[in-house]
């Protein structure tokens, strides 16, 4: 089910809603099987896909978007798709719930390694590309700006 109607693609990304709040969850090709991950020209398609799904979500409601889960292994096509998944969600200002920390999902893997201590260096620098929210210095307020864009 989409956010939006298709127009030219299959667009069948998975969601739940949960008291009137949709969840969508932006699973990776490691995860979650869709034409679009075996079209000739993915992932240039992909904006096509999100669009229909997110941004159009955005635009008609007036509403943030957030992606309720995003991760794979981040090997193969699985990391082509996250590096432009994460690379659009932060020009999108589309929030992301990145899964996930434990490295035991068998679709999934982890930001940690097998051993729970060892960081997965590649998600990391991967995670990093996001904006992160902080305040002000030396305000109380919680709002604050993006890091990546402030002065």
């Amino acid at each position: 089910m989409c956010a939006a109607p298709p127009r030219h693609h299959e667009c069948v990304l998975p969601y739940f809603d949960v008291d009137g709040v949709r969840l969508a969850l932006a699973d990776g090709p490691s995860v979650h099987t869709a034409a679009y991950f075996d079209d000739v020209v993915f992932p240039t398609n992909m904006p096509m896909v999100w669009s229909q799904n997110f941004v159009a979500a955005v635009r008609s409601t007036g509403r943030a978007a957030v992606i309720g889960e995003l991760g794979g292994t981040y090997q193969a096509k699985d990391k082509v798709w996250q590096d432009w998944a994460i690379d659009y969600a932060a020009t999108k200002n589309i929030g992301v719930f990145y899964c996930c920390l434990n490295p035991s999902t068998e679709t999934t893997s982890g930001v940690l390694e097998n051993d729970w201590t060892t960081p997965h260096v590649g998600k990391l620098q991967l995670l990093e590309r996001l904006p992160t929210w902080m305040s002000p210095p030396g305000s109380s307020s919680s709002l604050g700006w993006p890091t990546r864009w402030a002065a």
